[in-house]
């Protein structure tokens, strides 16, 4: 998306044994002056374009995620395709570096609480309505257990694994919007559309962790 870190570096080392291709969406400048979330939706849907056909599923994963290397193997044990998922989102958590180098701290908060919306249509941002958080436990929202695969309006956990249809539905795109002034996440009407246009559900797989960086936030 134009970053000028080591990423294509690091993903052509990748490739070196591997078959894929690194696609580069090209100059992002234009976007620049626009709210995140109209950016990373144009972004998203960019890549969308540059996509390959020829595939079951789709990965997407943000910026500053880890996770063990058996998390697609997890997610897939929910068998997402008999149970007519387009979206399965892993579990995100917000991680904090600690003390030493190889040292975390967490304390279970849901990592994006503005794509999250429930069966009812709430949105909570920027609270989290998990038990697992610590971090929200003073609020007076309605705690939900993360158990098993839980269905959802629209959610990102970070991790999400995306049907090629629905990639490539025409009727099914990324977009931002406007609600009292706050700029939504692009996830959300994203989301909308793989329940109505593609007639699939969106879930997340709780008992699939990944982490982000939150310290790398902003920058």
């Amino acid at each position: 998306n134009g970053s000028n870190d080591q990423t294509p570096e690091l993903i052509k080392d990748f490739l070196q044994e591997r078959e894929g291709v690194l696609a580069n969406i090209g100059n992002t400048k234009l976007l620049d002056g626009q709210p995140r979330t109209v950016k990373m939706a144009n972004l998203r849907n960019k890549a969308k374009d540059l996509s390959p056909r020829n595939s079951d599923w789709h990965l997407l994963i943000d910026t500053d995620i880890y996770f063990e290397s058996n998390i697609l193997e997890k997610m897939f044990a929910h068998n997402p395709s008999e149970k007519l998922v387009g979206m399965l989102c892993a579990y995100g958590i917000e991680i904090r570096p600690g003390k030493t180098e190889d040292e975390w701290k967490t304390q279970g908060h849901y990592y994006d609480t503005f794509a999250y919306v429930d069966q009812k249509r709430k949105l909570y941002l920027p609270h989290c309505v998990f038990t697992d958080c610590k971090k929200c436990a003073t609020t007076s929202h309605v705690k939900v257990e993360p158990v098993g695969l839980m269905e959802v309006v629209s959610a990102f956990g970070g991790v999400a694994m995306i049907k090629s249809d629905v990639i490539h539905h025409e009727g099914v795109e990324w977009q931002s919007f406007q609600n009292n002034d706050v700029w939504m996440c692009e996830h959300v009407l994203f989301c909308d559309r793989v329940k109505n246009k593609a007639g699939l559900s969106v879930s997340i797989a709780t008992d699939c962790h990944v982490f982000w960086d939150a310290s790398t936030f902003g920058r």
